[in-house]
């Protein structure tokens, strides 16, 4: 007798979504060859640091702050809007620096200096947000 419905008995393999995308995303990462100087889509390890200090957010010192991360339909949302990002036709800039001068590296210098300041700021918490800059910036950038 199911009293909860059989969506219950499928929740666990909500979380296989994101290592299936991953694996995708490089296997496409790895012939595609448009993906020498930027990336498209979000990288797998962006996408790891993201998804990994969920955790310590949630337990964390800045669990006040985000309490919605408790909710089972807001982690569902993260989990596919993350694997979409992962495959999806979005080009992104990568860290890459063919010299170090400001011309044709501002948005990597913004993005790095952006990215200390959070993380002073919110120490752990700042990574999800590093990757929601990462994602912003280069959806503005008109050289990606």
């Amino acid at each position: 007798m199911v009293s909860f419905g059989v969506q219950v008995n499928i929740i666990p393999y909500i979380a296989l979504i994101i290592p299936v995308f991953s694996a995708y995303r490089l296997a496409k990462f790895n012939i595609d060859t448009r993906q020498t100087d930027s990336f498209i889509g979000l990288p797998t390890p962006a996408n790891a640091l993201f998804i990994g200090s969920l955790p310590f957010i949630i337990n964390g010192q800045w669990s006040f702050a985000f309490p919605q991360l408790h909710e089972f339909y807001i982690l569902l949302a993260l989990t596919i809007l993350l694997s979409l990002l992962l495959v999806a036709e979005l080009p992104l800039f990568a860290l890459k620096f063919k010299h170090l001068k400001w011309k044709d590296n501002e948005i990597r210098f913004v993005f790095i200096l952006s990215s200390i300041i959070l993380l002073i700021l919110l120490q752990v918490a700042a990574f999800p947000a590093i990757i929601l800059l990462y994602v912003a910036l280069s959806v503005f950038n008109k050289n990606t």
